[in-house]
């Protein structure tokens, strides 16, 4: 097996005959360049560009995490995540430092305000505050109201729909991917 290391995007698959017998590559010079091996395992994450062609992919977006980090608060069980199952959708809080807490609120696609113009602000003010913890709740509220402390990144799901190639595999996101919290669909 061939180990690229860092700086080198594979850009596709060599496939002879229906098997898949390496990659085409590009260095950081931009050369495009070949690497030929007995087995290819694809593992290029959740925007694979080889998946196309080892799976029938049928990426649903049902959900977008919305990320901020909570500053000088005290969870109920600081060793513990805190999940809140309420409604509009579920808020999950984990510490990751001794001062800070992080926070994903799973947003439901077809209600993602915009960041840029202060309305995600307004939603996580008037539709999550109100549910959160009250020992996070002062913290939560903070977090929110600072600029660009807030980030929000897709859940996707797709279920493994592999074409049985001869000399590849893939794993991990580029395969299937289920959502974060509940871990299916």
């Amino acid at each position: 097996m061939y180990a690229f290391g860092r700086n080198r995007t594979v850009t596709s698959l060599i496939e002879e005959n229906g098997t898949v017998n390496g990659v085409h590559y590009k260095d950081t010079s931009g050369r495009r360049l070949t690497a030929y091996a007995p087995l290819t395992v694809v593992c290029d994450g959740c925007f694979s560009n080889l998946r196309r062609s080892l799976c029938n992919p049928k990426v649903d977006v049902p959900s977008h995490f919305v990320g901020f980090v909570l500053t000088n608060c005290k969870p109920r069980n600081e060793n513990y995540v805190t999940i809140i199952l309420g409604e509009p959708s579920p808020v999950v809080f984990y510490r990751i430092s001794s001062t800070k807490v992080r926070c994903l609120v799973d947003v439901p696609s077809q209600h993602v305000p915009s960041v840029s113009d202060g309305k995600m602000a307004q939603y996580l003010r008037t539709q999550v505050a109100p549910k959160v913890l009250p020992e996070l709740q002062n913290s939560f509220i903070s977090a929110i109201e600072k600029k660009d402390n807030i980030r929000v990144m897709p859940n996707r799901i797709m279920a493994a729909a592999p074409h049985p190639t001869p000399g590849a595999f893939m794993i991990g996101d580029a395969f299937n991917m289920r959502h974060a919290i509940t871990g299916g669909e």
